[in-house]
C-alpha cells in the first residue's frame, strides 16, 4: 500500500538557525505533474531559491531555481504585519517510486538547509499502489509583529 499525503508531504515548522539568517517552516508538495515536486520554505531576508538533489545525499548534482515573495497584513488597531520571505521552487523531471536527496537555501552565500528526501509518486497508471490524499491550509496572518 502506498500512502500519500499530497500538499504537504515532509517536515512542517522545521527550524534551522544559519548565524544571524535561518531557514524554516520547510514545505514539500506534489507539482503539476507526477515527475515534480514543489520545495517550499521561509527565511527572514532575502535570498536566492535554489533546490540542489539527485540520488544519493552526496551527489545532489542537479538544481532547480524559483522565487521569494513575502507580503504585509494591516489589521484594526494592530501593528502592520511584515512576512518572512517564502521560497518556493519546483522540481522537474523526476522518475516515478524514487527516492530523492535535497538541500535548499542560498548557495553562493553557503545558508542552505540539511539534507533531506522524498519519493516521488508511482508511475501513472501503476495499479499495484493505492493512495491517499489529505489537503491542510494556512492562513498564516498572525497579531504579533
Amino acid at each position: 500500500m502506498f500512502n500519500l499525503v499530497a500538499l504537504v508531504l515532509a517536515t512542517i515548522g522545521s527550524s534551522m538557525a544559519y548565524g544571524d539568517a535561518n531557514i524554516t517552516q520547510v514545505h514539500i508538495a506534489q507539482g503539476k505533474t507526477p515527475a515534480s515536486m514543489i520545495i517550499s520554505w521561509q527565511t527572514s531576508y532575502t535570498s536566492d531559491s535554489t533546490v540542489k538533489y539527485g540520488k544519493t545525499a552526496k551527489e545532489l548534482l542537479k538544481s532547480s531555481f524559483g522565487d521569494a515573495s513575502s507580503y504585509t497584513f494591516n489589521w484594526y488597531n494592530m501593528p502592520q504585519y511584515v512576512s518572512g520571505f517564502f521560497h518556493h521552487v519546483e522540481v522537474t523531471g523526476l522518475e516515478p517510486n524514487t527516492r530523492y536527496f535535497y538541500q535548499m537555501g542560498d548557495f553562493a552565500k553557503g545558508i542552505v538547509s540539511d539534507v533531506r528526501t522524498f519519493t516521488t509518486l508511482p508511475a501513472v497508471g501503476d495499479g499495484s499502489h493505492t493512495m491517499s490524499v489529505a489537503i491542510i491550509g494556512d492562513l498564516g496572518q498572525t497579531n504579533t509583529p
